[in-house]
């Protein structure tokens, strides 16, 4: 399938009185990024930006195998990010990029409750989507921790939806430490808040620049490189790299993890627990998002087929969650 990531796109109108946004009363000088001083009033999701959106789509149904993907404001409300899927009669954005779990804080009840009333605001015919990073944000991996990268990661590539992976993200890359004097990233050299930290080079092998490139790369390395890096991680079974291919591989072959219903089920304080379910086949997918370890009685009997641990495979009726493992479970 074919498309186009349009940036912005709720950003496309403006005023048509050409007001100046407001000051935010919430803003701190010296606290907070500068690009925050002012309420974006007047320069998004302004009237007649559906209708151009609108426009876009009906360009995109001309052609076979499209898909519009849309970036709007970075919010936690789940309807002002359905809004922009449109309606049977004007539909607009294939997909509007859902930034939410880039926002909240990594609980499990703040999780949990975004997701079902994200996925009780969709409309019929819309098709969530998450993301844990991109260029603009700290990466997963500095954010909560490698152990809960690896949560994280079972949580987007097991929910209902299309996930959107960050290239280093299956590495489990962190943001490198820049230097004022090196940044390249506009923001940081005018504003003093770099996004440079999340954008260093891919890490390919352990050879000098870490196979990017054979001439001085645009940003440094990260010194953990010759460890973090494709074909280390591709020798290593449980290297986050191999827990990545099995997950997808996983959610590929599983039709109920890509293409399955899903309901939230009650749990112990500190995860999140989810069934998905397809054609009879019930996957429960059990989050422990705390560093110590949680119990919670199965609806049945069921089997672990992947642990973030990778190493169970044990079947169970009252699962044990170790401190920040999350684990699949096919149910008997």
């Amino acid at each position: 399938m074919d498309g186009f990531r349009v940036d912005v796109i709720d950003r496309m109108i403006k005023d048509e009185l050409l007001r100046d946004n407001p000051p935010n009363p919430e803003w701190v000088e010296g606290r907070d990024n500068p690009t925050w001083k002012y309420l974006r009033t007047y320069s998004e999701n302004q009237p007649g930006v559906h209708d151009l959106i609108h426009e876009l789509r009906q360009v995109f149904e001309e052609f076979k195998d499209r898909v519009m993907i849309g970036e709007i404001a970075y919010s936690t409300d789940p309807t002002l990010i359905t809004g922009f899927y449109g309606t049977d009669a004007a539909p607009e954005i294939d997909l509007p990029f859902n930034f939410a779990l880039l926002m909240l804080p990594w609980q499990a009840d703040e999780v949990r409750s975004f997701v079902n009333l994200y996925e009780a605001s969709l409309p019929a015919e819309g098709w969530p989507n998450y993301e844990l990073g991109n260029h603009d944000q700290m990466r997963i991996g500095t954010r909560i921790g490698l152990e809960q990268a690896r949560v994280a990661a079972m949580l987007i590539l097991t929910l209902r939806g299309t996930p959107f992976i960050y290239y280093g993200e299956e590495l489990g890359l962190r943001d490198v430490d820049i230097p004022p004097h090196l940044y390249q990233d506009p923001q940081g050299i005018n504003l003093g808040i770099s996004r440079d930290p999340q954008r260093t080079p891919m890490h390919w092998d352990n050879s000098p620049n870490a196979g990017f490139t054979t001439g001085e790369p645009w940003l440094p390395l990260s010194p953990d490189y010759p460890v973090l890096n494709v074909v280390s991680e591709q020798a290593d079974p449980t290297s986050m790299l191999m827990f990545y291919h099995t997950l997808l591989g996983l959610r590929r072959y599983t039709p109920a993890l890509h293409a399955g219903s899903y309901r939230s089920v009650e749990s112990p304080e500190g995860t999140f627990v989810y069934v998905r379910e397809h054609e009879g086949k019930q996957y429960l997918i059990a989050l422990n998002f705390w560093n110590v370890g949680r119990a919670l009685t199965l609806p049945g009997r069921g089997k672990v087929i992947l642990s973030t641990h990778m190493d169970r495979g044990d079947a169970v009726a009252e699962l044990h969650l170790r401190a920040n493992e999350g684990v699949v479970v096919e149910l008997i």
